[in-house]
């Protein structure tokens, strides 16, 4: 329900700026994400845990239509990827006494020794901007937005791959190893605990340049609500990145505009 109203919401967005003159574009980019807290299989009990750049993809499209002298409004619908990746170590001589909520078989036999705790996350976002664009020169303009974004769950996965090591009770017993992969793409969805946000919001900003027909820009964003919560563990999400856009009309000349009817 949730998919078909920010479709339908987009859809109408869309249709009611086709009356009003304005320019299209489709973009490009790449950025590093952040999630806070950090997204671990067992939080807290590792004696050394390390982060892995995390490295997402955005493409779309904006529309810029103007408001007044150098204000516009810019909206567009953008694909984004997203999440983290950690690697814990454990001390397994002290596990039992250190680690909460593992099981007993976990406890009494096979001990984790390493993790690593994947997750990637897909969403369809709709930023909502203010922009300012001003010219620096005869064919250049600096610009820089701000506004409220939203973010649609398209799909995702975690993935957690486990070193475990077993010993028996006699110091001089052998140690085995055991490894395990455990992927989840079916995610729950909802807002109880435990489950991923179908909505959720945020904030972005940019600032870039643009030379006519194309224009880069460097852009950041930040959840504002929880996409996913655990345990009293709110988890937001946060981007940097650069961007590159196409105009597929001549910039700043109305590439799109209404049809009128002479009478």
């Amino acid at each position: 329900m949730c998919k078909k109203l920010f479709f339908s919401g987009s859809l109408l967005l869309f249709t009611i700026i086709t009356h009003a003159q304005f320019d299209i574009s489709i973009i490009g980019g790449i950025h590093k994400s952040t999630i806070t807290p950090a997204f671990l299989k067992y939080p807290d009990t590792s004696i050394s845990k390390g982060k892995i750049a995390s490295t997402g993809i955005q493409l779309g499209f904006n529309a810029e239509i103007p408001i007044k002298g150098k204000f516009y409004f810019r909206p567009g619908v953008i694909y984004s990827t997203k999440g983290s990746q950690w690697n814990q170590m454990y001390d397994t001589t002290n596990l039992v006494a250190k680690t909460k909520n593992l099981k007993p078989y976990d406890k009494n036999r096979i001990k984790p020794y390493s993790l690593d705790t994947k997750l990637h996350l897909a969403y369809i976002e709709m930023p909502l901007n203010l922009m300012f664009k001003t010219n620096i020169g005869a064919k250049t303009k600096f610009l820089i937005a701000a506004g409220p974004q939203l973010s649609l769950f398209y799909n995702g996965y975690t993935d957690v791959n486990k070193l475990s090591v077993s010993q028996d009770s006699l110091p001089a017993s052998e140690v085995k190893t055991y490894f395990t992969d455990e992927k989840n793409t079916d995610l729950p969805i909802g807002k109880l605990s435990g489950r991923y946000r179908t909505l959720h919001f945020g904030a972005n900003a940019l600032a870039g340049v643009d030379f006519g027909r194309i224009y880069l820009t460097v852009n950041y964003t930040k959840d504002l609500t929880e996409f996913y919560e655990e345990g009293g563990r709110n988890y937001k999400a946060g981007t940097l990145g650069a961007c590159v856009g196409i105009y597929l009309g001549q910039s700043g000349k109305g590439s799109v505009q209404a049809k009128t009817t002479k009478k």
